[in-house]
């Protein structure tokens, strides 16, 4: 790939979005304008090609720490920065509308949560926490444990949506094995979990385990398969 300051004016990717606008860039030249400079043997367009290709577009960048940018060959500690601000900016705009939406099932949260936790080789449990008018306030991670189990305390659950002034919340957990069939310390964590709920009074809306091609809602009580 040829050095920028090789390319005609109209072609380099700053002058290129100056002039006909940033959306005429293609995803590896808004990279590069990121990256701003390259090395003594790379451009930035050829690091930004880099990151492109060894992940496999977009969509799986968008989702790499910090520290694993910093393993690609002519990504210091600046350069990974600027990445990781621009990356957690477009999760928190993705954000924006979630928190908008009308409607939040589990069929909504388990299309939002399979690509964050479907895959880890950890359970992980998220709590989502609504407001009186079942709009969503806050999320987060709220335990990880390992392969085959995770402890969490169900007053500690309970006491998370009260911190947030909720009233309505979501659990949503993986199965590291892809499976999302509960098992039988999954149904008593939500037997107690909803029993300490009532007592607080705020209300479990659904537990929902997250596998590789669909999700178990203990409120419906069955496994939804998706495609």
């Amino acid at each position: 790939m040829p050095k920028i300051k090789d390319l005609p004016k109209q072609e380099r990717p700053r002058e290129k979005a100056i002039r006909f606008g940033i959306e005429t860039l293609s995803n590896e030249e808004l990279l590069a304008i990121l990256l701003r400079t390259g090395t003594k043997d790379l451009s930035a367009l050829d690091l930004a090609h880099n990151l492109y290709s060894d992940y496999h577009g977009l969509a799986n960048l968008l989702k790499q720490p910090y520290e694993a940018l910093l393993d690609m060959r002519g990504i210091g500690p600046g350069k990974s920065l600027i990445l990781s601000a621009c990356f957690e900016l477009s999760k928190r705009y993705g954000m924006l509308s979630y928190y908008d939406t009308e409607v939040v099932n589990g069929g909504y949260l388990y299309q939002r949560y399979i690509g964050k936790i479907s895959h880890s080789d950890q359970e992980q449990i998220v709590i989502v926490i609504l407001n009186s008018k079942k709009r969503i306030i806050h999320e987060e991670c709220i335990y990880r444990g390992s392969e085959q189990s995770v402890d969490c305390n169900p007053l500690e659950i309970v006491k998370k949506v009260i911190l947030h002034k909720g009233k309505y919340f979501y659990l949503i957990h993986n199965h590291p094995s892809g499976n999302p069939q509960p098992s039988n310390a999954d149904k008593i964590l939500t037997t107690h979990i909803i029993a300490t709920a009532n007592m607080m009074r705020v209300i479990l809306l659904d537990h929902i385990i997250v596998g590789n091609r669909g999700y178990y809602s203990f409120i419906e009580g069955m496994e939804v398969m998706k495609k």
